[in-house]
């Protein structure tokens, strides 16, 4: 990467006779597209054009036009080297560093290669940009008294608190829309996701009476969620709201499930849904609009406690008894048929006899693994993903009730949740953060936390801000912590919140 000098000059000079009888910033011959912006991670530029082209990428701080560029042309330009591959793509990433002064930055990009038609035989690309943006962590605290519950936008660059909106029933980031999207009552809103200034509101009348709302899944399908509806009486309901758009495109009734979750299944238009009362997982198609499948489950190991995609299964993990009764196990259904996956279950019971509350996916001493934690006695238990059998265990401080990958992918944070206790009848207890190495579980540190319900554990994803957020169901602190052990344990930092904070969410 170097700034414009001599070598440039050819660069500006075809980019002039390319455009100047082409308007502005037509493609000729060369597509190109920005993906990205947050501060920390990796800006993503993307070409397509003639095969085993060579050329450049210029990118500038202003979008002209100076005559047909769509570059200032400033002192700021960057010309970058890029070479198409034989198929006419190429991909180049490049990190962005977690500054806050580059907040707001707006970085616009446009390519000249080689392989364009006479005369001059160069091919230029459209112009694209991107504004760069913080990390953010949402977060959602609940009603305490006549305070209503919030949506609180905290800048993870710095871990300090700004926009403020009603908080609603549930809420999830579409970084497509730019949209915090809060479920309330009867309507979807959308807020923006640095701003927090409202723009959409989205009326969802209910499906089904007496039913409240109870979920918002996020699919892949851009700009589309969906909207769970628990029946009070009877089967439930799916609302499927195109953000984008601003409507309910259609609403799905459901046979016999009332449900309260749902899972979206990647690189599809199917979602599964899960009920409190029963095993069975019911599919449906939000593109047609029709409930296509129920897997009906082995009902005697307990409530589906969590699920994960792997590959075309949807895995399910049953939370087991605790005391003498069935072990958890996980079953699954197959995500092309909606059938169950299997014709047996597998038993994921440890040492203990104790309930499973996570499943997680994601590295281990044996490699890539499904991990299942147990609240009771704080039992990590590892799965081989190809044959769904236990091959190993590790325990940490009991009760754990969270388990979440670090942002680098190398440690496994488990949550010790503690309680403030009810003296004389029964004593305070601290929680903990331990850190594990993921490749061979050894302890990496060990964070003591204050003596409080602690309500969520939540990984930043970044590439280079590398912490983690704990909150707490008694106490309006959020905690901060950092997960790279070579930076050592360092301080909690408490953000003081207007009540209680319950969960969070990222963008």
């Amino acid at each position: 990467m170097k700034n414009v000098g001599v070598e440039s000059a050819s660069f500006l000079a075809c980019l002039a006779a390319l455009g100047s009888a082409q308007g502005i910033c037509p493609p000729q011959g060369l597509s190109l597209a920005i993906e990205g912006g947050r501060l920390g991670d990796d800006i993503v530029v993307e070409l397509a054009g003639p095969p085993s082209a060579v050329g450049w990428i210029g990118v500038d701080t202003g979008s002209g036009p100076v005559g047909s560029f769509c570059l200032d042309l400033s002192p700021q330009l960057v010309l970058i080297p890029v070479g198409l591959d034989a198929a006419g793509a190429a991909t180049l990433h490049a990190p962005l560093p977690a500054v806050p002064a580059l907040r707001g930055l707006e970085l616009f990009a446009q390519a000249l290669t080689s392989g364009g038609p006479p005369p001059l035989g160069l091919a230029v690309s459209n112009g694209d940009s991107a504004v760069l943006y913080p990390p953010r962590v949402y977060l959602m605290t609940g009603v305490q008294g006549a305070i209503p519950a919030k949506l609180i936008y905290l800048d993870a660059l710095n871990d300090t608190p700004g926009a403020e909106v009603t908080g609603g029933v549930s809420a999830v980031h579409l970084p497509e829309l730019r949209c915090l999207a809060v479920l309330r009552s009867s309507s979807v809103e959308c807020f923006d996701d640095e701003t927090g200034a409202l723009t959409a509101s989205i009326p969802v009348p209910p499906p089904v009476s007496p039913s409240v709302v109870n979920s918002l899944v996020r699919t892949d399908v851009p700009g589309v969620l969906l909207v769970v509806h628990y029946a009070l009486a009877g089967p439930g309901a799916v609302s499927v709201v195109q953000v984008d758009a601003g409507v309910v495109s259609n609403q799905i009734p459901l046979t016999a499930m009332s449900p309260i979750q749902g899972i979206a299944a990647p690189g599809t238009t199917l979602a599964y849904l899960r009920g409190i009362d029963s095993s069975d997982v019911v599919g449906i198609d939000f593109a047609l609009g029709l409930e296509v499948s129920t897997a009906a489950l082995n009902p005697n190991h307990g409530l589906i406690w969590d699920w994960l995609v792997l590959g075309d299964t949807l895995l399910t993990l049953h939370t087991g008894s605790t005391g003498p009764g069935p072990p958890a196990v996980l079953q699954g259904v197959d995500i092309p048929t909606g059938a169950p996956a299997f014709a047996g279950v597998f038993p994921v019971q440890g040492a203990g006899i104790h309930t499973a509350i996570r499943m997680r996916y994601g590295p281990s001493p044996i490699g890539p693994a499904i991990l299942v934690l147990f609240q009771d006695d704080g039992e990590i238990v590892v799965v081989d993903p190809a044959t769904l059998a236990v091959v190993g265990s590790k325990l940490v401080p009991a009760p754990s009730s969270y388990l979440e990958l670090s942002p680098g992918g190398t440690e496994w944070l488990a949550l010790q949740t503690g309680y403030p206790g009810f003296p004389p009848f029964l004593p305070p207890s601290p929680g903990r953060l331990i850190a594990l190495d993921a490749g061979t579980f050894a302890v990496l540190q060990t964070i003591p936390l204050p003596m409080e319900s602690q309500t969520s554990l939540t990984a930043l994803p970044s590439n280079t801000l590398r912490k983690a957020y704990v909150t707490s169901g008694s106490s309006p602190d959020l905690h901060v912590f950092p997960t790279d052990p070579t930076a050592g344990p360092g301080a909690v930092t408490p953000i003081p919140a207007t009540t209680f904070v319950k969960d969070t969410l990222t963008n």
